[in-house]
């Protein structure tokens, strides 16, 4: 496992004229391109989305970074 590095998160959500969709992908700095790692569609797309943009209350912190 790599020590460090930067995942690009994509979405969109097209208001029901196709699937939901989250792209998970990774820039490989050797020859520029964006690899994709993970998709997610449906309510899948919709969960991930959630869980990565919900604010955290720092009072209900889990002790876990």
């Amino acid at each position: 496992m790599k020590q460090s590095g930067c995942l690009l998160v994509s979405w969109d959500f097209s208001k029901g004229r196709d699937k939901a969709v989250v792209l998970v992908g990774e820039r490989n700095l050797y020859n520029g391109r964006t690899d994709i790692l993970h998709l997610f569609t449906g309510q899948e797309a919709y969960d991930i989305y959630n869980k990565l943009t919900r604010k955290e209350d720092p009072n209900e912190s889990s002790g876990n970074v």
